[in-house]
């Protein structure tokens, strides 16, 4: 069925002419179209104008031609988003194409705001501005990426705000076009650059303030996914306070001014250096407290009768031992003499004389008991010495005068306080030196002198 049509097989070709011709017709179909771009560049020639009408949101634009008027009745400008009425022309001759504008019209602040309102919503749906893809900001930065305008008064604040804060703040600058067709390209240019960077690991994009026309490029939607999309932190500092372009809601932290963000991206060395110093101090107070604590414990451990005077507690239970002794030899001789009365006047008695065999068998029985209330009160007694000699052995074992036997000393100060380290003699100090028998007073020397040892024996304690 293809055959059919002129052309549409190699047995039955069509000339040149009638090429061109089909094709004119086919674009006169076309007719006449509107088509919304932003004015790239624009060249007078003559009577003519040619302008680049650039898609603002792809790397993509079209050559027209316009008359000068016009071009000048529309005021077209460089950087400004318009709506022309387009038709294209083919000219048989070299079969090229043109397009001319018959008419322009600036797209007002209005259909722009509609237009950036519609491109929230949608990134929004897609998720591009929820909560849990702001990654946090380094503590201390290594590297910080600054995305500025071409010496540019937003890049002064930043850097010079950072290292007020943080002297030792470094940047990785790049210079980039922040207005016009060429923005958001350069931009997105230097976001990729800097986020391949081994050392930068936060990036601050920035520019100072302008019209809502100079800060669309920081709504593009090309430029937004690629802040999406990059790995390091980002930080939006566009215009001022009450500047908000989209590029605010999808980066990690919205600095309100280049000012804010210079010190939004480093601590504050100042506040840094003094919360060191409250935390050192706060450590510093919890070591004096918990040392005077166990100083505390320590000195009333030292305290203790068992600590002053080591054979007191010996003395004391041998003391009782001797008292529970006594009583019992008491109290055993006691019981004796009143059985021994009893069994006495038992055998008075003329009605309970009893035969001398039987007499003799009590006498026996007498005897026995006597004998084991003997052997009972010697094996309580050796049983009682036996667990007082066990205490005694134990409290000598941990007596400090175990320690003193086995050759150490006790060394005291003039107020009585134990010298447990070096640091705290000084050089002819008077001091006490307490051995296993008796005690006697010393003077310290110096480390480098070894003076023969001054000795005045006391009274053995």
């Amino acid at each position: 069925m293809a055959a059919e049509r002129p052309g549409a097989s190699s047995e039955d070709p069509i000339p040149v002419r009638t090429a061109a011709r089909l094709v004119r017709q086919w674009i006169d179909r076309l007719g006449v179209v509107w088509v919304e771009g932003q004015v790239s560049q624009i060249r007078s020639r003559q009577s003519t104008v040619w302008i680049t009408l650039r898609d603002p949101d792809t790397d993509l634009s079209i050559p027209l031609m316009a008359s000068a008027g016009t071009a000048r009745s529309a005021g077209l400008a460089e950087g400004q988003r318009v709506v022309a009425q387009l038709k294209v022309n083919y000219f048989d001759r070299n079969g090229s194409l043109t397009w001319r504008a018959s008419a322009f019209r600036a797209v007002g602040v209005g259909a722009l705001m509609q237009q950036l309102e519609q491109l929230k919503q949608t990134l929004a749906k897609e998720g591009l501005f929820r909560e849990e893809h702001k990654r946090p900001l380094p503590m201390v930065p290594v590297r910080i990426g600054l995305i500025c305008g071409t010496n540019s008064a937003a890049q002064r604040d930043v850097e010079v705000n950072a290292r007020h804060q943080w002297p030792t703040a470094r940047f990785e600058v790049r210079e980039v076009t922040v207005q016009g067709a060429a923005a958001v390209a350069s931009v997105v240019t230097a976001l990729v650059d800097l986020d391949g960077h081994p050392e930068v690991d936060v990036i601050v994009i920035t520019r100072g303030g302008g019209s809502f026309e100079d800060l669309l490029p920081f709504s593009n939607e090309t430029l937004i996914r690629a802040v999406f999309d990059a790995r390091t932190p980002v930080v939006s500092a566009i215009g001022h306070e009450e500047d908000s372009p989209l590029l605010d809601l999808v980066a990690d932290i919205r600095a309100s001014t280049p000012t804010a963000a210079g010190k939004l991206v480093v601590p504050d060395l100042l506040a840094e250096t003094g919360y060191v110093a409250d935390s050192l101090s706060r450590i510093r107070t919890l070591a004096v407290d918990r040392l005077a604590r166990e100083r505390l414990i320590v000195g009333n451990l030292v305290a203790r009768p068992v600590m002053t005077g080591p054979t007191r507690l010996l003395a004391e239970q041998a003391h009782r031992i001797r008292d529970q002794r006594t009583r019992l030899r008491r109290l055993t001789v006691a019981a004796a003499r009143r059985e021994r009365r009893a069994l006495d006047d038992l055998v008075a008695r003329p009605a309970l004389r009893l035969p001398g065999t039987l007499l003799a068998g009590r006498r026996r029985d007498r005897d026995d008991l006597r004998s084991r209330l003997r052997r009972a009160i010697s094996s309580d007694l050796t049983r009682h010495r036996q667990g007082w000699l066990s205490d005694r052995g134990r409290l000598a074992a941990l007596s400090p005068q175990a320690t003193l036997d086995r050759g150490y000393a006790i060394v005291r100060d003039t107020e009585g306080s134990v010298v447990r380290a070096a640091d705290e003699v000084s050089p002819g100090a008077e001091f006490e030196v307490r051995v296993a028998r008796g005690s006697f007073r010393v003077t310290a020397a110096r480390a480098d002198s070894r003076p023969a040892p001054v000795a005045v024996p006391e009274e053995e304690t």
